[in-house]
């Protein structure tokens, strides 16, 4: 159809281009007749059909794909530029169908005690070639663990050792039955245990058979007898307490009575140990103040106490801050205290400046 098509235009073109020019009888071609209307000239590129400059052939059907090998798509082939295009003539750029496998899985199983397992493992569903092969899990071997024996009694049967596997279940030594002996014990009495704080006087006896035994009391517990064996009272740092114990067991235990009191720094004492600054010229003594109970001293908790020193107006000191008058040779100071440097208001000494010494004061 699509060649029919392209046959028809071509024929449409060439009609079209015959009527452009007119032959006479005598063989020379005449221009047709012109009209007075204008011709108008084209102004777009005339319109071509990309599909006619191709020839495809004949259509080669799909080659479909295995596992291994590549396949095509249905196609035509242009034999003058090799390119491809498909049943509507739409160009095409891969024909190829790629192979490949279809992977199904195989699954593994576990061992067991006496059976080996497989991994697990894939094959191709359509063509069955291994893509991962099992590997065998070998057989685990049983674990055996014993059931613990059950002695029989005069009253009651008993049972021997076995084994069997703890994973499977499987047993390897069935436990046989010990039957019970006779049906009544054979007790004998032992040495009275003597009486205590916490248990009573008695005379155990044991089956000679099978080992059951009892216990027959005589007298009851005595109970402990608790006296005060230790007492602290509470003070400063430690808590109030009374240790009870037993006079005839020795047994113990601690009776909490009162927590620690803590210090109580109220007290003033005017001792050397508590000083904090000797008293000087202008400050009486600082004292720190002490625990009314234990005597220790405060570490921030202060008082004072005394009387304050009288000044020393011993020291003569040449400075600016103790001169009363200057002369041309001589100069009167103040004189100070040698202990805080406060200037007396009476006392005085003269200074030569050419003997640079001091004279009695005047």
């Amino acid at each position: 159809m699509k060649k029919l098509c392209v046959f028809m235009s071509m024929l449409l073109i060439l009609a079209t281009v015959s009527l452009l020019f007119v032959s006479c009888s005598c063989g020379e071609e005449s221009e047709p007749e012109t009209t007075t209307e204008p011709v108008t000239e084209p102004t777009t590129e005339p319109v071509t059909d990309p599909v006619a400059e191709h020839n495809f052939g004949e259509w080669i059907a799909e080659v479909p794909a295995t596992c291994t090998e590549n396949g095509t798509v249905g196609h035509y082939v242009c034999s003058e530029c090799g390119k491809y295009f498909d049943e509507d003539y739409n160009e095409i750029f891969d024909i190829e169908i790629v192979a490949g496998h279809v992977e199904e899985i195989v699954p593994g199983f576990a061992a067991t005690c006496t059976e080996s397992g497989m991994t697990e493992g894939k094959i191709c569903s359509i063509c069955r070639e291994v893509l991962i092969e099992q590997q065998e899990i070998p057989a685990m071997g049983h674990t055996e663990e014993i059931v613990p024996a059950i002695p029989a009694t005069c009253t009651e049967n008993g049972l021997t050792e076995g084994r069997y596997c703890s994973v499977c279940g499987e047993v390897f030594v069935e436990q046989e039955l010990i039957p019970a002996g006779g049906g009544e014990h054979n007790y004998e009495p032992g040495p009275t245990v003597e009486v205590t704080c916490t248990e009573g006087a008695y005379v155990e006896y044991t089956c000679t058979r099978c080992g059951h035994s009892y216990k027959e009391y005589t007298l009851e517990a005595l109970g402990h007898d608790y006296q005060v064996s230790e007492m602290q009272h509470p003070d400063c740092t430690n808590n109030g307490y009374r240790i009870y114990t037993c006079s005839r067991c020795g047994y113990s235990y601690n009776e909490y009575k009162s927590d620690a009191l803590g210090h109580d720094f109220s007290l003033e004492t005017a001792d050397e140990k508590y000083l904090k600054s000797a008293a000087d010229c202008t400050n009486a003594a600082v004292y720190y103040k002490s625990c009314l109970r234990c005597g220790l001293a405060s570490d921030t908790e202060t008082f004072e106490y005394g009387e304050l020193l009288e000044h020393n107006f011993s020291a003569e000191v040449v400075e600016e801050r103790y001169l009363k008058s200057e002369g041309e040779n001589q100069s009167v100071y103040y004189k100070s205290c040698s202990r805080c440097g406060f200037a007396s208001e009476t006392e005085t000494f003269v200074y030569d400046k050419e003997e640079a010494s001091w004279t009695k004061p005047y």
